[in-house]
């Protein structure tokens, strides 16, 4: 197969080290790289290679816009290929390599809108699962049905991004596989999680139950997604909201919720600006 890739990665406030050995990683592997750093003060290194493109934010404007930045650029590029994925992301020499042929194993027989590999879990031999969703890092798009799609919802910010995504593929008749023969490492989310009686609780910082509160609204709104999606929003809606008022710090929680629920309502998207 004849084909052009890109790589994008999104950074914020990035470990240089931990980038550069990934960017040694990857650059064999693809045509282009295009690192978006959405740090209000960048930082990342400067790479002396023409594969290599850093796009210096100084802002953070969020995951989705940042993402839609390199994406454009892949495709002004040419590229037929495009990965996403995050700062700690970690994979093999033939990633994008394995990734590709797995796509084209499948093309015929699948209506592929992105392919995922398993997540910290061991490679087996086993056939594409369909997903309803594929989080961002790792993932391989082809770049058609990005075209057929559309990019990525900048207002949304962060959180729901790529279910959104992924559910409006589905409106376009292309579904979300996972390919169990292709494993990577990837640190999901935050780790520093607060307790409730004395257990911890998988869920992130205060200001990011604004972007899911917001986003889950927003959800309810929107055409990407099903009435059986929507009756799921709102049960989370109904069992996560008493659960993360519970959660210390309550006040902070709570108000980031209640700011959340308001701009959801009222259509407002982008950065929480208060």
């Amino acid at each position: 197969m004849d084909y052009k890739s890109a790589a994008i990665i999104v950074t914020y406030n990035p470990d240089n080290a931990i980038v550069d050995a990934f960017i040694t990683t990857l650059v064999p592997q693809v045509e282009h790289v295009i690192i978006v750093d959405n740090s209000e003060r960048s930082s990342v290194s400067h790479y002396d290679n023409e594969k290599v493109n850093v796009v210096r934010l100084n802002d953070n404007i969020g995951i989705a816009a940042a993402q839609n930045m390199g994406l454009q650029q892949a495709i002004d590029a040419g590229c037929d290929f495009i990965f996403t994925f995050d700062q700690d992301s970690r994979i093999s020499d033939t990633y994008c390599h394995d990734m590709i042929a797995e796509y084209g194993h499948y093309q015929g027989s699948h209506p592929i809108a992105c392919l995922g590999p398993v997540i910290n879990q061991p490679s087996t031999n086993s056939p594409l699962v369909e997903k309803d969703f594929i989080i961002s890092s790792g993932a391989l798009f082809p770049v058609d049905a990005i075209k057929r799609v559309g990019l990525f919802r900048a207002d949304w910010f962060i959180d729901m991004i790529d279910v959104e995504w992924s559910y409006r593929a589905r409106t376009k008749g292309l579904l979300s596989y996972e390919t169990p023969r292709i494993s990577m490492q990837h640190n999901i989310g935050e780790n520093d999680y607060p307790k409730l009686f004395n257990r911890e609780v998988r869920i992130g910082s205060p200001v990011r139950q604004y972007y899911l509160v917001r986003n889950w609204i927003f959800s309810l709104k929107s055409d990407s997604f099903n009435t059986k999606y929507k009756i799921y929003i709102i049960t989370l809606l109904l069992k996560k909201i008493p659960l993360f008022m519970l959660l210390a710090p309550r006040k902070k929680r709570i108000k980031f919720i209640l700011q959340g629920l308001r701009d959801g309502i009222a259509g407002k998207g982008g950065k929480y600006s208060y």
